[in-house]
């Protein structure tokens, strides 16, 4: 295909462009320039369309309508990736559609920090992005296309990376027309430029390849993006729409010679072009509009009121047909702007995982034009939520149901999900745990979830007929993966989380079988281990395809192990940094061209401590209810717990409160691990725990404190609200007032010494008189209730 001479690069320089500079050859478009220029057919060619565009603009200014309609383009995203982290995220190519739509309506907030010399000639351009909801044979899609090939990695030829978008993306294998779509085209690499397209020629022609390259770090600011490199889009886009750098139409900023040169703009000053953001450069003898988007400063903010009018010429001029491109019969025709076609809905949280009582973002991943969401969730207090991407706290473990609809005027959709996300325990499951399968139908359980980064639709499964020494397993369909060579393709496998806290030591341990395809085959196995809901993640340990093998090489047919043989079993020792609550772990098998895997009898155990670790209430927890119920962990094995509670680190006090409770084993929702007490309020309280074996008692856990409020089980106790104890403080006499209860009144002082006791019915009276001042805790007896409060003697 012809090439024009004006292929216009963004070389990653500093700042905004800054990225890789000792990887990139600055001079790298001009050499293409100088190539193409020997072509005279060409340099006719050119002049004669920019002559054709400059005079659309002259008729525009003549006739005042250089502004008042706002154009809309329509955008089509092409991912070309391989499977590695330049296959961004919807969410960050939403990111690069705001910024565009932001900086294109000068709704950027920095547009009026601006140098004061270039105050008002920041101009809105009145131009809009819109994400295509067509493709060229009418399919309506999100605006996205993911092509999967190691061609990413190779900018050398930018047609050759178009061309395979046009075989291999996921949406329409054809081509998409440069004059009917802004294609823009992300990959990995684009030849050692930040991003590059064609300026508007005939020469150039309409066809797909008539786009924006990219890198994918270059695009949104969130992601693999950043907010300093966020604008490379939009400078980009301006050379699309016939905008050359402010010092002219090369790729070399800082040289003295760009004073002769210019970019064909009235009120853009001519500047040798900067790679800093210098607002005193002034080399050319004016100060350069440094904030400019078309220079290479970092700081850019604006387009001028003369690159506007170009711009808009640009697309009402007949070169390369830009003028079709934001035509309504366009727009209606791929489905842009206010022709944005609701089609799809559907939903993804930010991660398949997520713990009780973590916040977590529900996306609406639905296309398009959507005006109203109506949210539905299960496992939650918030059952409802009309947000547009609502964040959830989820406060029940298992499987919630999230159901979206999604509505504009002209249609309305519905789905529910039970399969995009699994609620972790905060705690975890205790152990030792064993999981066999056996009673599994689906991998879509409360044990585990499964994540297809790689988009294929094979995932881990649980399957029939097959295990070790036993009927059921885990197995991933590595057979019959399309699997190109050079691609990294992943796929991940996530278990519930576990209280390792009890344990000493603790192991991980599976079966596993596998097979190869040939000996060069790759496939790789980790495991990952996070104690923070998988927020981050240590590895464990690493299998290559030659230390996973268990069978013989098999090219020909899917691999299923015929024996008991045929399996092998993997154990990895736990770090102690892991022995802790919510420890959870991570499956990821990279494919490369072997055969099935199949995983079994997943098992999670280690060596109790002797020691009982304490759990509720937490250490100095506050406003904790005088009813509350002490929690500890079990032991493996022990003949009973002894607990003591006291208002004295001591543990000798008066207000000492200790029992045994007999052992019933290691399952820690037995009751042997739990107290119910009856505690004064706004008092502050020490407990410890230790095991009982053979007679002999163990250590003591570590001791915690709690302070407790005024409340029983959340609220006021109609005991506590029942009770009166007047006046407090006291100088002489207290009166206790019960009504109709016959109760025992008893007097303790700061460390604890009982000073007063009687029985009572309804009323005591007690004369305090001859009691020092300070504080006292009157505790109330009655056959139902215990009630301690707290009473200041003047």
């Amino acid at each position: 295909m012809k090439r024009f001479l004006l292929l216009v690069v963004t070389i990653a320089v500093s700042g905004a462009f800054a990225q890789n500079v000792n990887n990139v050859e600055l001079c790298a478009s001009h050499k293409k320039e100088a190539e193409i220029l020997e072509n005279k057919d060409a340099r006719k060619s050119f002049l004669k369309d920019q002559a054709t565009i400059h005079a659309v603009k002259e008729k525009m200014q003549s006739q005042k309508s250089a502004s008042g309609t706002v154009y809309t383009i329509p955008v089509v995203f092409h991912v070309l990736h391989n499977g590695g982290s330049e296959n961004i995220s919807r969410e960050q190519i939403l990111d690069a559609l705001r910024i565009l739509n932001r900086d294109f309506r000068l709704q950027n907030a920095d547009a009026q920090d601006v140098v004061s010399d270039f105050l008002g000639l920041q101009q809105d351009a009145e131009i809009e992005f819109s994400l295509a909801s067509k493709a060229p044979d009418g399919t309506c899609f999100s605006g996205i296309t993911r092509t999967k090939s190691p061609l990413t990695s190779d900018g050398s030829d930018g047609g050759a990376q178009v061309q395979a978008i046009i075989d291999g993306n996921d949406v329409y294998n054809g081509e998409w027309p440069g004059d009917k779509y802004l294609n823009i085209f992300i990959c990995k690499d684009i030849g050692g430029a930040a991003g590059y397209t064609y300026r508007p020629a005939w020469w150039v022609g309409t066809g797909m390849d008539n786009g924006i390259w990219v890198l994918h770090d270059y695009v949104g600011s969130i992601g693999t993006g950043s907010e300093g490199r966020s604008r490379t889009l939009t400078h980009e886009v301006g050379h699309w729409l016939n905008l050359a750098h402010t010092w002219g139409s090369t790729n070399d900023p800082g040289l003295s010679s760009n004073c002769s040169t210019d970019d064909g703009i009235s009120d853009t000053p001519n500047t040798i072009g900067v790679t800093s953001c210098n607002l005193s450069e002034n080399s050319c003898g004016v100060l350069a509009n440094v904030e400019n988007y078309m220079d290479y400063s970092y700081c850019s903010k604006m387009f001028t009121a003369g690159q506007v009018a170009e711009m808009r010429a640009t697309l009402n001029s007949s070169v390369a047909n830009r003028m079709n491109v934001v035509s309504d019969a366009n727009l209606q025709e791929v489905g842009a702007g206010p022709y944005g076609v609701l089609c799809n809905v559907d939903l993804k949280p930010e991660k398949p995982v997520a713990c009780e009582g973590e916040p977590i973002t529900i996306y609406d991943y639905s296309y398009h034009n959507q005006q109203s969401w109506q949210w539905e969730f299960t496992h939650t207090d918030m059952t409802t939520s009309n947000d547009t991407n609502p964040e959830v706290i989820f406060t029940q473990a298992g499987r919630p149901d999230i159901a979206l609809t999604v509505s504009n005027p002209t249609n309305t959709l519905s789905t529910s999900k039970s399969d995009k996300l699994l609620v972790l325990y905060q705690d975890g499951i205790y152990p030792p745990y064993y999981q066999d399968m056996e009673n599994f139908t689906t991998i879509y359980n409360d044990e585990f979830q499964v994540e297809d980064e790689d988009g294929d639709g094979i995932i881990f499964e649980i399957v029939s007929g097959v295990g070790y020494q036993s009927n059921k397993c885990i197995k991933f369909d590595n057979f019959n993966v399309d699997y190109v060579s050079g691609t990294d393709m992943f796929n991940n496998l996530y278990t519930q989380t576990f209280d390792l806290s009890v344990l000493s030591d603790a192991t991980l341990s599976f079966d596993l079988a596998y097979a190869r395809k040939a000996s060069n085959s790759s496939d790789f196995l980790w495991i990952y281990v996070s104690n923070n809901c998988g927020n981050t993640w240590n590895s464990l340990t690493f299998k290559t395809a030659t230390t996973l093998k268990t069978a013989p090489d098999n090219g020909t047919s899917a691999f299923v192990p015929s024996s008991d043989a045929e399996w092998q079993n993997i154990s990895v020792n736990i770090p102690s940094g892991f022995l802790t609550e919510g420890t959870m772990f991570k499956f990821v098998f990279r494919v490369a061209g072997g055969n099935n895997l199949y995983i079994d009898n997943i098992n999670v155990s280690g060596t109790f401590k002797d020691v009982p670790v304490l759990n509720y209430p937490e250490d100095l927890s506050t406003d904790v209810v005088t009813n509350v119920t002490i929690d500890w962990k079990s032991v493996q094995s022990a003949d009973s717990y002894e607990y003591q509670v006291d208002t004295t680190m001591s543990f000798n006090s008066a207000m000492l409160i200790s029992s045994t409770k007999t052992f019933l084993g290691s399952d820690p929702n037995l009751s042997d691990t739990e107290e119910q007490l009856n505690l004064m309020s706004n008092t502050t309280y020490y407990w410890r725990v230790r095991a009982i074996s053979n007679g002999v008692a163990g250590d003591w856990s570590n001791v915690w404190s709690f302070t407790t409020g005024d409340v029983v089980n959340g609220t006021q106790s109609a005991t506590i609200q029942k009770v009166e104890i007047y006046p407090n403080p006291v100088q002489n006499t207290l009166t206790v007032a019960y009504p109709n209860e016959a109760f025992k009144l008893e007097i303790y002082n700061q460390i604890g010494q009982k000073v007063y006791q009687q029985n009572a019915r309804e009323t005591a009276s007690i004369e305090m008189n001859g009691m020092p001042e300070g504080v006292y805790f009157v505790r109330i007896s009655s056959a139902q209730n215990v009630v301690v409060k707290k009473v200041v003697k003047k």
